[in-house]
């Protein structure tokens, strides 16, 4: 248990470091723009990579002790200088931005390319086992990656619900619904995309993952309308009180039902029972999702002093410390630490998923009030090009697979092919991002 938690605290020790430097280097040395480019992809990117295919805390904790010292040092050291160049009204100010908040902004560029990066990592043997998706219980770095994809477009999506509450009302109820059942389109054909891919492809995919034929593009695109559907039932209330109604009535019907041994052992017959995980997990998502735009909430909001936005960082850490709790304390039956489930998207996965992403968005936001700065381009580039870095992703995974046969490939050159992989796709993102935003386009916003 002590190897796990060293492991999981230098592993978070080196992520804080990863996405602060980069900060710190830029305003000290003030380098050129692809200077800084480079070194956020360097720290943001292919450092936390590395941590991930060599885990071991035995190996790398002298690098977590350096790396943390350095920071404190340097952090220290230029913070006078920073806080002399950079006025608080205009530091509040890039807090209060909800376009380019920091803290968000590092959390989805980060997880982003991680989620990217394992997407094809876990095809070769270097990359841990115990990395990889669980097979019925406990929490993977995979399994944390799914879940705080959906809760992270929930922050974003309760941040603008704060900045959009002074406007005049929205559409009603129904027209969001066919809003979010035409939005859902373009995903669900993704979906199938990659479901005809995957099968001209002669690919394994591991029935126990979302099903035979579902894949997350499909539950990305079933979540809109499922969301909407759930606050046209719960109309009264905040949205964390319909996440809590999503995970209590998924939660009573996952044990009056047997659900759980349904899933862990029913024949895959028909579509349902073939597809029953990407399906019945989609109820679990739908209530990460509300827990997300709960923690946007906080976010979002705009706050006149440092202080205050250092105690709404303290908040969010509290909302992770509650729900670390609640992982740890509820028995398994009712989905605590042996019963985390990411086939189910249970309560227990659903909690330990809004602790992890609230510590880490908790630490970024009390992090900026210390040391002030913008998130860098390689963070935006991320966090604007989610979906096409995802996608991308996907594609490059797919052609790997069909080139050469993964598994039988040894570890140094399986380390070079996923560097070249990553580049090429940060690369891509990164022209694609830079085209969309450019009055070329027509879509510059």
């Amino acid at each position: 248990m002590w190897h796990k938690t060293r492991a999981q605290l230098g592993y978070w020790a080196l992520k804080l470091l990863c996405v602060t430097f980069p900060t710190t280097w830029a305003h000290s040395k003030r380098p050129t723009a692809a200077w800084r480019l480079a070194a956020d992809a360097l720290f943001l990117v292919y450092f936390p990579c590395a941590v991930v295919l060599f885990p071991n805390p035995l190996a790398t904790a002298p690098f977590y002790t350096a790396g943390v010292a350095i920071l404190s040092t340097w952090t220290l050291a230029v913070r006078d200088r920073i806080n002399a160049s950079i006025p608080t009204a205009t530091w509040i100010s890039q807090l209060n931005n909800a376009r380019s908040h920091r803290a968000v902004t590092v959390f989805r560029g980060w997880m982003m390319s991680l989620t990217s990066f394992a997407i094809l990592a876990v095809d070769f043997t270097v990359f841990p086992r115990q990395s990889a998706k669980t097979e019925m219980f406990g929490l993977s770095l995979m399994d944390f990656g799914v879940g705080a994809t959906v809760l992270s477009s929930g922050i974003v999506s309760g941040m603008r619900s704060c900045r959009s509450a002074l406007q005049p009302q929205q559409q009603g109820a129904l027209a969001t619904l066919a809003g979010e059942l035409q939005r859902a389109l373009p995903m669900l054909a993704l979906g199938v995309i990659r479901l005809l891919m995957v099968r001209s492809a002669d690919y394994t995919v591991d029935p126990s993952e979302y099903g035979v034929h579902w894949n997350f593009f499909f539950t990305l695109g079933a979540l809109g309308p499922m969301i909407s559907v759930v606050r046209l039932c719960i109309h009264r209330g905040n949205d964390l009180v319909r996440g809590l109604a999503v995970t209590g009535v998924y939660e009573a019907v996952i044990h009056a039902t047997q659900l759980t041994e349904y899933v862990q052992h029913a024949p895959r017959t028909h579509f349902f029972s073939s597809n029953r995980e990407g399906m019945l997990s989609l109820f679990g998502y739908v209530a990460l999702y509300y827990y997300g735009r709960s923690l946007g909430a906080i976010v979002g909001v705009p706050r006149p002093t440092l202080s205050a936005w250092r105690r709404a960082g303290i908040q969010v850490l509290a909302v992770a410390l509650v729900a670390a709790t609640a992982v740890a304390v509820v028995p398994a039956p009712i989905g605590g630490v042996a019963g985390v489930s990411r086939r189910l998207a249970n309560a227990g996965f659903q909690a330990s998923t809004v602790a992890l992403c609230a510590m880490q968005l908790g630490l970024l936001m009390v992090l900026e009030t210390l040391v002030p700065g913008e998130s860098g381009e390689m963070a935006e580039l991320l966090n604007r090009g989610s979906l096409f870095m995802f996608l991308l992703g996907n594609l490059g995974t797919g052609a790997v697979n069909v080139a050469i046969n993964t598994m039988l490939v040894d570890r140094e050159t399986a380390v070079g092919i996923l560097a070249v992989y990553m580049s090429l796709i940060l690369a891509a993102n990164v022209v694609y991002t830079r085209w969309k935003q450019s009055p070329l386009s027509g879509k510059n916003n």
